[in-house]
């Protein structure tokens, strides 16, 4: 609570309407504004279109209000170089001297630094023809037309990227399964504008960004990140974490 600002942050893990509306009932501040910070790993989009109960007094806008990581991310992103040297300057003094090499890791690079280790070109088939039948049938049905290539080509990397999961897991607890919730996460951000082979691109480029700039200094071309990243979204539509399954209609 902010006194002089009058303002009220609740913080939570918990990302629901009901989490932000019980909050809001527990309110006695009048003419205080009410700010919702998500620290969840899903993003609050559709938190934002809500209606809720505001108790009287209280300024809370939603759209405005409730906030996320990548929310603040965008924010911070645009900044100006001064005010990031305040941000930075703020956050040491609050939090002590950080590691920046830490605050910078990212599993999904990982992830690929560890596929760069593998020979692509003895990558072990392990695709039946069961499962070869249900791939097409979600590409038919997600009318990927274009993408078919794509997902054709790299889906008899399956067997390595488990083995790179595997691996990856023994580093830490549900490690790769970061790595799919991030995936999961750009698809759901991009798929209620987008469709098909456009939403696919989407993903991939979307995907492709965030590595990118994660991999300075690393003796990676470009060319090989975009392989190594077609390769985990393919990898995830196979796993059912991103586009429609024909059988049920929504991913698992």
């Amino acid at each position: 609570m902010d006194a002089n600002n009058k303002l009220v942050v609740q913080v939570s893990a918990t990302n629901t309407k009901v989490k932000i509306q019980d909050s809001l009932s527990k309110l006695n501040f009048r003419e205080y504004t009410f700010k919702f910070l998500s620290i969840a790993a899903e993003s609050s989009d559709n938190l934002r279109k809500e209606n809720y109960k505001i108790p009287e007094g209280i300024k809370f806008a939603p759209s405005d209000d409730i906030l996320d990581v990548d929310s603040i991310l965008r924010v911070v992103e645009s900044l100006d170089i001064d005010k990031l040297k305040r941000l930075c300057d703020f956050v040491e003094r609050e939090l002590g001297c950080m590691d920046v090499l830490k605050i910078n890791q990212s599993d999904l690079v990982t992830v690929i630094k560890l596929l760069a280790q593998n020979d692509l070109s003895n990558s072990e088939v392990s695709v039946s023809t069961q499962e070869d039948f249900q791939i097409e049938s979600k590409i038919n049905h997600n009318q990927l037309r274009i993408s078919r290539a794509i997902i054709s080509e790299h889906k008899v990397y399956q067997n390595m990227v488990n083995k790179v999961y595997s691996s990856f897991d023994e580093m830490g607890q549900n490690k790769s399964l970061f790595v799919l919730n991030k995936i999961r996460k750009v698809y759901i951000q991009g798929r209620d504008s987008r469709y098909g082979d456009e939403l696919f691109g989407w993903i991939t480029d979307t995907i492709m960004q965030e590595v990118a700039k994660r991999m300075d200094g690393e003796n990676l071309s470009i060319e090989a990140i975009e392989m190594y990243v077609d390769i985990l979204i393919v990898d995830a539509f196979i796993r059912c974490k991103i586009f429609e399954n024909p059988n049920n209609h929504v991913t698992a």
